[in-house]
């Protein structure tokens, strides 16, 4: 009777045992849709942690940005192949910006509602031009932005803690880097 009561405990450690290696296996790593129903549950409970928050925010604040600058691009630019550049990032920074909204309407997150100073003054600075250096100014302002998203998007699809978050950044990967793309494009016309 002993005996096969310490093979149980025997056998019941070498369970925890490989489950603890399982898991270390997955330490460190970034989450995906097929994690665990936990990871899920703990990322559906409507707390993100700082970074997150920090990426809805710049996500946000750019998109108002892009989609502002895209609309003086519209009006300014008498290139028609840079206007129907400003067109894209007016539609696909709208939808980005709606289905960043979306993913954090539950969550307790405060969103912003404006341009912040920095975005404001790029905006500004693209006003008070006009003709080509409008253009050059507002392809310029667009690879940079871009450039930044990209960094931002590529950290977030690899170490955000919300898998929703890193899904949704995953996702969008291949939009900002064909603007940015489409910017340098025009930018190297335009020069």
């Amino acid at each position: 009777m002993m005996f096969k009561v310490a093979i149980a405990i025997g056998s019941l450690f070498f369970i925890l045992s490989c489950n603890e290696q399982e898991r270390n296996k997955y330490r460190n790593r970034p989450l995906s849709m097929e994690d665990s129903i936990t990871n899920k549950m703990e990322a559906d409970s409507g707390i993100l942690e700082s970074e997150d928050k920090a990426f809805v925010n710049a996500v946000i604040r750019s998109g108002m940005g892009e989609i502002e600058a895209g609309k003086l691009a519209s009006e300014k630019s008498r290139d028609t192949a840079i206007q129907s550049y400003a067109k894209l990032l007016i539609t696909q920074h709208q939808q980005l910006t709606k289905d960043m909204k979306d993913i954090v309407a539950e969550r307790r997150v405060q969103i912003p509602e404006s341009l912040d100073d920095a975005h404001t003054d790029k905006l500004n600075r693209l006003r008070s031009k006009s003709g080509k250096e409008f253009e050059s100014a507002f392809l310029q302002q667009m690879i940079e932005d871009h450039t930044t998203s990209l960094t931002l998007f590529d950290q977030a699809g690899a170490h955000a803690k919300d898998v929703h978050i890193q899904s949704f950044a995953n996702k969008n990967i291949p939009i900002i880097r064909n603007h940015l793309q489409i910017a340098k494009k025009l930018s190297s016309k335009l020069n």
